[in-house]
């Protein structure tokens, strides 16, 4: 009797193992969206001591260094306020974080296409990843002639999110640009899901 049972017992998990593999065998692949977790090597760690920010309208959070300025949704590494002269000194870093409803008509780095309605990212971006969520990012570095002057790099990183368009951006005018930062940031903004 022993031995009828734990033959039962053998065919029921065998008969399991069967189903898993049929069940896994007839599913479908699924294009990701825009909006789809999207698989990303580890993000740089935040530093613990840096300042959050939260939006007003309560879509996202970001962290930024506790030692720069914010003005709404921007943050500096030095005091612009005090700035005499150029519109923007040397060794700057600016980031922008910008968010818009989607209205069709562009998301930072991405372009809308009003016939179609397709959307696609400008010429040379790559893709990333913000927060999880599918997004595109552009480096304008020496020798772009999209490089303003005098802006020694410019990055950016554009993602649709719940009928949301949000851009992070930042302006360096270091002869060194610190990218670093601007990663850790890019890392650090969560979205209110």
């Amino acid at each position: 009797m022993r031995s009828n049972s734990m033959r039962v017992a053998a065919l029921l998990a065998a008969f399991s193992v069967l189903l898993a593999v049929v069940a896994c065998s007839d599913e479908e692949v699924a294009t990701p969206s825009q909006t789809d977790v999207v698989a990303t090597t580890p993000a740089p760690s935040v530093p613990t001591d840096w300042a959050t920010y939260t939006d007003p309208q309560g879509l996202f959070t970001v962290r930024y260094p506790a030692d720069w300025y914010r003005d709404g949704a921007a943050f500096w590494n030095s005091d612009h306020r005090t700035w005499i002269g150029p519109a923007v000194p040397p060794e700057v870093i600016k980031v922008e974080i910008s968010i818009h409803p989607d209205d069709g008509y562009g998301c930072g780095v991405l372009n809308y296409d009003l016939a179609s309605g397709l959307v696609s990212p400008e010429d040379g971006a790559t893709s990333a990843s913000l927060d999880g969520v599918s997004a595109w990012q552009i480096v304008r570095a020496p020798g772009d002639p999209r490089l303003n002057d005098p802006n020694t790099r410019i990055e950016a990183i554009s993602a649709i999110y719940n009928d949301y368009c949000f851009n992070l951006a930042a302006y360096f005018t270091q002869k060194a640009p610190d990218s670093a930062t601007f990663g850790h940031i890019v890392a650090s903004l969560r979205f209110s899901r």
